[in-house]
């Protein structure tokens, strides 16, 4: 039985993995400094504090964490105002839980003030009752603490919460925190898909028929 739906918000919800895979490179490459090839990589899996503290400590950067953060924000934020938009059939899956009377989070590694304004400018805000942040939280998505958190908020039992994520990392961990995975494809972590899918309880090319995901949901439930 699905007692409640945890979603990712950048790559499950939101087409908004470029802004990110673009931030740290291009906060570097302001100031004129050569970025390493395989950057993006290195900070796919950090919180926006983890990956300031890496790029201060691996570019040898005199600015604070706290402003590199600040900065990378900024590219982010205008990325998220004007540009990022949510994957296609999205919203049908959210309205259909909502009638359904479906409890929905967000669990983001993005801080809740931009977390808010791109799902307010979207639309989508209205539909969950309680965004969680990492940095709120206290841990990346190399630690379950988030979805641990997230379930608790929605009075349900582990196996009761159904977590819809992109990343390999983050499905990693809730699937061994014991957590079904409906797995997402997005374009930006396309190498990894036959990993994804060796993990996840159900797999989505593209967000379809939501009766139809439902359906299946509730069956392996």
């Amino acid at each position: 039985m699905i007692k409640g739906a945890i979603f990712d918000m950048d790559g499950t919800l939101l087409e908004s993995m470029s802004v990110w895979t673009n931030a740290g490179a291009s906060y570097l490459q302001k100031r004129g400094i050569v970025v390493e090839e395989d950057l993006s990589d290195m900070l796919f899996s950090m919180s926006m504090l983890q990956a300031a503290e890496y790029i201060r400590k691996t570019y040898g950067l005199v600015q604070s964490v706290e402003e590199i953060v600040e900065e990378v924000k900024e590219i982010v934020f205008l990325g998220y105002e004007k540009e990022v938009m949510v994957k296609c059939g999205v919203e049908r899956l959210l309205i259909c839980m909502k009638e359904r009377k479906i409890p929905m989070v967000v669990a983001t590694a993005t801080d809740r003030s931009m977390a808010e304004m791109v799902l307010q400018r979207n639309g989508l805000l209205p539909y969950f009752q309680q965004i969680f942040t990492c940095r709120e939280v206290g841990a990346g998505k190399t630690k379950p603490d988030i979805y641990h958190a997230a379930a608790k908020a929605l009075g349900c039992r582990v196996e009761e919460a159904w977590v819809f994520e992109d990343a390999l990392h983050a499905i990693d961990t809730a699937k061994k925190a014991g957590f079904p995975i409906v797995g997402v494809y997005d374009g930006y972590s396309s190498n990894l898909q036959q990993q994804i899918k060796k993990l996840v309880d159900l797999y989505l090319v593209e967000y379809g028929d939501p009766e139809e995901l439902l359906s299946q949901m509730e069956g392996l439930g």
